[in-house]
């Protein structure tokens, strides 16, 4: 997919104090202009806000150049044209517990040595270490429309949903992750997508041990629009149509 700048990411840059280079990747951008951007000395600091037994609780993770974030991400670019003075920004990561918290914050820190590294010759992938944070940060990438400078990871997520319990956040992420558009409104998804078929498949078998208001939940979570693709693959799946694909069968077998 081909990189576009929005208008908010325009006026940003233009605010940055110098002309915005055309090509919108900035990966692409010389060395010594990716190194101004980062070292433009006005920073802002990134907190995550969680809701725990306790409450709800703040974190400081990092803090990132201004202007770079903008340059990647057109939803903080937005939010920096209605807040040009902003020096904080907060990720709402809903629920979670300790791990989760941990998750996340090797999401984050990703995200930002990654930003780092933009600066300097060696530019890395935008790939988390462990599983859960590299959900996590998809799913971060997702609210900042930054999706499009992740790493393809479909045969590794395939494998790791299979041995990892998740959350329904967790799979809604996964579903986005095989979306064949990249910043479509909701995952959208091809019928024969292995990892579709085999998360349609788990989420049945985990119905079935579910208490009558559990279920009603799941169903409820299941209508959003987020959850059509993998709603039509579990009903196909009761329904006898879906034909497993050569990566499905597979699946199954490593069960």
């Amino acid at each position: 997919m081909t990189l576009e700048f929005s208008d908010a990411q325009k006026h940003a840059l233009t605010g940055f104090g110098k002309p915005y280079l055309t090509d919108p990747d900035v990966r692409n951008w010389p060395l010594k202009d990716r190194h101004d951007l980062f070292f433009s000395y006005d920073l802002i600091t990134i907190f995550i806000a969680a809701n725990t037994s306790s409450g709800t609780v703040f974190g400081e993770i990092c803090v990132v150049s201004k202007y770079t974030l903008a340059a990647v991400s057109q939803t903080f670019a937005e939010h920096l044209l209605q807040n040009p003075n902003i020096d904080t920004f907060t990720f709402d990561v809903g629920r979670m517990n300790n791990f989760l918290r941990h998750e996340h914050e090797k999401a984050l820190n990703t995200l930002n040595t990654w930003l780092i590294n933009l600066s300097t010759p060696n530019i890395t992938d935008l790939q988390a270490p462990t599983f859960y944070s590299e959900v996590s940060l998809r799913h971060i990438a997702r609210q900042l429309g930054m999706s499009s400078y992740l790493t393809d990871r479909p045969d590794t997520f395939i494998h790791d949903a299979q041995t990892h319990i998740l959350q329904p956040w967790q799979i809604t992420e996964l579903l986005y992750a095989s979306s064949i558009e990249v910043n479509a409104p909701y995952p959208i998804v091809m019928e024969d997508d292995p990892l579709l078929g085999y998360l349609a498949q788990k989420l049945n078998e985990t119905m079935n041990l579910l208490w009558a208001q559990e279920r009603e939940q799941v169903h409820k979570w299941l209508e959003g629009e987020d959850n059509k693709a993998l709603r039509t693959a579990m009903r196909r799946l009761r329904e006898g149509k879906w034909k497993a694909s050569r990566g499905q069968e597979k699946m199954v077998q490593l069960k």
